[in-house]
């Protein structure tokens, strides 16, 4: 979605409610696309019937038509979803809300972050994924914080650290903005809820320009953050820039996890599977009906979800901890990279503080894939722990990563986005909750 434009809509959809539910084709918002009749808008690309309240077919059917890759410029390509992914929708759930409540819990997660804290009733049947289409790189002229150099790409946009990543885009309650979606993910893993789910929104064009009535409280949508760059990347003088190229990847796997738990959150407060939709599909008879999600991965998504459900499906999942190897003794100073010339069945990481005493100071840590513990050693280990073992697990917040407890149940460490894909040498940051210090960590060995 074009951010500023659709605030602008929605803003006059909640001041004009009752205007907004006689809206026709004729109003500016509401303008067809070339060759498009009002009958054919109304019926939408997946034929919706407004007695039934659905569009055409079974559920699993809506899903096909529904989820259909959103190409450039807004080109709606055939059906390619997986079949487990749009099989499911409509069905019952094999766990309950509480069972989600209690693995967002075991993960640290806010449940106020997955719109778990209503008891009260939800109507909507469908799942819109969007994307934010902002921040436009390609509208900076001089450098920001968002878009540090015009025309390209935020370098750190799937870090921490990119302040998107922590505004929502201004969006993070408290905030003065109109609600665009019910939810959005941020590229870290994380989420907000920006209006509970069981309230109506407007988030799609399709939802408010014809037969209002018949579609209130049907959709719950949510933003995935995504910035974007014109095409060109930089307009020629006195042209306005557009913001057709998406990256690539277009969403992070952190954010993935996090979008498939806003959907198992949503689904289990309905009581089954909710019908997964792309916006661009719904608004595609609609002129600027938007083009996102735009590089959506659905392959990578059916496959993250499906690992969600599988922990959830289990009475106890326990840690979900890394892939083991072969069980092997653990390095007994946490640095070497072989016993006798076999690979040990352990990772170790380096750690160097960045603040306070810890600045510049080193220590190592072993995760023992075979055991699920950790161990903490090295020359100022005690600087950074209070206690140096414990037992690790991959956790999705604050950001997807490894999380190392000790004895207690207090926290002793956090290592930010580190997880069984990471490849050997990659770097990131953490801390030491028990000393409170920050240190960035490097993968030294798998």
């Amino acid at each position: 979605m074009r951010t500023a434009f659709v605030v602008s809509v929605i803003a006059t959809a909640l001041i004009l409610e009752s205007c907004a539910r006689a809206r026709d084709s004729s109003s500016l918002t509401c303008g067809l696309n070339e060759n498009v009749s009002i009958a054919e808008a109304r019926a939408s690309l997946c034929g919706f019937d407004v007695a039934r309240r659905r569009f055409a077919g079974t559920a699993s059917e809506q899903a096909r038509c529904l989820l259909r890759q959103v190409k450039l410029g807004a080109q709606i390509g055939a059906p390619n979803a997986p079949s487990r992914l749009t099989d499911r929708a409509g069905t019952p759930l094999s766990f309950s809300r509480q069972r989600v409540e209690a693995y967002a819990t075991q993960n640290n997660i806010a449940l106020a972050d997955l719109g778990l804290t209503s008891a009260k009733p939800l109507t909507a049947e469908y799942f819109v994924i969007h994307d934010t289409s902002a921040p436009n790189c390609s509208e900076v002229t001089t450098p920001t914080a968002s878009c540090p150099a015009p025309a390209q790409f935020p370098p750190d946009r799937d870090q921490p650290q990119w302040p998107v990543n922590s505004s929502f885009g201004g969006h993070k309650p408290p905030t003065t903005l109109k609600p665009t979606a019910h939810a959005w993910t941020n590229r870290v893993g994380g989420s907000i809820v920006e209006a509970p789910f069981e309230t109506h929104i407007s988030h799609v064009k399709f939802d408010y320009c014809h037969d209002a009535d018949s579609k209130r409280g049907l959709f719950l949508g949510v933003e995935n953050i995504q910035p974007r760059i014109g095409k060109p990347a930089s307009p020629p003088p006195g042209q306005r820039a557009n913001d057709l190229v998406a990256p690539v990847p277009g969403f992070t796997e952190a954010q993935y996890r996090r979008l498939a738990l806003l959907y198992v959150a949503a689904s289990a407060r309905r009581g089954h599977w909710l019908i997964p939709a792309f916006h661009a599909v719904i608004d595609a008879k609609y002129a600027d009906g938007h083009d996102d999600p735009q590089n959506f991965d659905v392959v990578l998504f059916d496959r993250v979800l499906a690992g969600l459900i599988a922990s959830l499906e289990k009475a106890d999942p326990g840690p979900n901890v890394m892939v083991s190897r072969a069980a092997t003794p653990a390095s007994p100073n946490g640095y070497e990279r072989n016993i006798g010339g076999e690979s040990v069945a352990h990772w170790t990481i380096i750690g160097k503080g960045t603040n306070e005493e810890g600045a510049g100071k080193s220590f190592g840590v072993t995760l023992d894939t075979d055991t699920g513990k950790w161990i903490a050693v090295g020359p100022s280990v005690d600087l950074f722990f209070a206690t140096k073992s414990g037992n690790y697990r991959i956790v999705a917040a604050p950001e997807r990563g490894t999380r190392l407890e000790n004895a207690s149940a207090s926290e002793a460490a956090f290592f930010t986005n580190l997880v069984g894909s990471t490849p050997v040498g990659a770097t990131g940051n953490g801390r030491a909750s028990e000393k409170g210090l920050l240190f960035t960590w490097k993968l030294d060995s798998k």
